[in-house]
């Protein structure tokens, strides 16, 4: 996700906090408040517990190589067919921004599903990839 100076910004203080013992609370309200899960619940839940089982000194670097990846030029310098797909809930200027930028990536977006679209909306999900494999490699 490549975030505007202003964005990261805002969001350095929270971040910076991920690397002392608060971290697991962070993530909750991060992924809580950002993430949905409204579909089922049980699952957001466990989610949440995977992500929060992970060891502290992986989720600051984590956090920084997401917020700080730079999608467009990858996108731009991708040679091969490449799907990617986004989420209706999350952050809409992110799949503007990268439609059209390689001439072999293609886009899609799901209908009612958060960040983990592949498990909210698996049959969505499917039914982009095999149509990406038909199209990209026929």
């Amino acid at each position: 996700m490549f975030l505007d100076t202003g964005t990261l910004d805002r969001l350095r203080p929270l971040l910076n906090r991920l690397n002392g013992p608060e971290y697991a609370d962070i993530i909750r309200t991060l992924m809580r408040s950002n993430l949905g899960f409204a579909d089922d619940p049980a699952r957001g839940e466990r989610i949440l517990q995977q992500m929060t089982a992970t060891p502290l000194h992986v989720v600051p670097s984590m956090m920084w190589s997401v917020f700080t990846y730079d999608s467009p030029a990858a996108v731009k310098a991708c040679q091969v067919p490449a799907l990617y797909l986004h989420a209706q809930y999350g952050v809409p200027q992110q799949l503007a921004s990268l439609r059209g930028l390689g001439k072999k990536v293609f886009t899609g977006q799901t209908v009612g599903a958060g960040h983990f679209l592949q498990l909210e909306a698996p049959d969505q999900v499917h039914a982009m990839l095999e149509r990406f494999l038909r199209v990209a490699f026929t």
